[in-house]
């Protein structure tokens, strides 16, 4: 039988396809995830598409958000910061997002991503102690 093959360092920082029953399973189960990122985060996932995008100008923005989960905006900003840096979700940069479309008040698409879980086999099996 052949040995399974190790993903790449550059395949473990890829992130999955959305399914959102997934999705609000692994953002319920991560550790250093608080209240804030779980609020948001599930709220995110019940305006999402299939595909876990939420379009520009959609019903997502800090103002709405902070509205559905009763929320100061403030904390939205940094709850989405913080699930975007955890990579369950990804968002145009902002220096990117060109200066007509903020000017507009538009707001950045989103999408909802599932970050890898961590790896659970040793590095290299020379790791491991003899």
């Amino acid at each position: 039988m052949a040995p399974l093959p190790i993903p790449s360092p550059a395949a473990l920082s890829t992130p999955v396809a959305y399914n959102r029953r997934a999705w609000e399973r692994q953002l319920l189960a991560a550790s250093g995830v608080n209240h804030d990122m779980r609020i948001v985060g599930l709220v995110l996932a019940h305006l999402a598409d299939e595909q876990g995008e939420l379009p520009a100008n959609g019903p997502h923005s800090n103002g709405q958000l902070a509205r559905m989960c009763r929320l100061q905006e403030q904390r939205i900003r940094e709850a989405v910061n913080s699930l975007q840096t955890k990579r369950f979700l990804t968002r145009p940069d902002l220096q990117e997002w060109t200066a007509d479309v903020r000017q507009n008040y538009m707001v950045r698409p989103v999408t909802l991503t599932m970050p890898l879980g961590r790896r659970t086999e040793p590095a290299h099996t020379a790791a491991v102690p003899a």
